[in-house]
């Protein structure tokens, strides 16, 4: 059982420090800066990105940080560890707010910047797609894990 938790632990990718850096962070984060004031609909938004990009950068970080611990007692895995499944917790939810502040704006006015419906439409698409996106990835994962559980579980009896 152990080992079929490993190997799947190895084909999902959990056993790495994820798939370099969050490559969206930093688009992220300039978007955010850029039209901070451009979003009068949802002022959160740019709010949003640039929290978002820069716990997300940090997230990273805490996960490289973890393949660097050396302490013999694990006490440096585990703390950084607490703080990644903490900051991606707190991700999680921040993902639910974000998507509340965006999926609920019924209708966005790009181009009269006096409206109270305009939001810039680079900023508001980009997070309209970030999230969209976002969301899609996560069902996928769980739909694989569901199935890498399955598998391994098969394989366990199967031993």
């Amino acid at each position: 059982m152990a080992k079929a938790v490993a190997d799947s632990k190895k084909l999902m990718g959990s056993d790495r420090a994820g798939g370099g850096i969050p490559f969206l962070s930093i688009p992220m984060i300039v978007i955010g800066h850029l039209y901070l004031f451009d979003c009068k609909v949802q002022p959160y938004i740019p709010i949003f990105l640039l929290v978002t990009g820069y716990f997300s950068i940090f997230a990273f970080l805490l996960q490289v940080g973890r393949k660097h611990c050396t302490e013999e007692d694990g006490t440096c895995d585990k703390a950084v560890q607490f703080w990644y499944y903490l900051v991606s917790l707190f991700l999680l939810a921040w993902c639910i707010v974000g998507s509340v502040w965006v999926y609920s704006v019924e209708k966005v006015e790009y181009e009269d910047t006096t409206s109270g419906e305009y939001c810039n439409k680079t900023l508001y698409l980009f997070t309209w797609w970030i999230l969209t996106i976002t969301w899609g990835v996560l069902a996928v994962l769980v739909a694989l894990s569901c199935c890498v559980g399955c598998f391994a579980a098969c394989l366990a009896t199967a031993e």
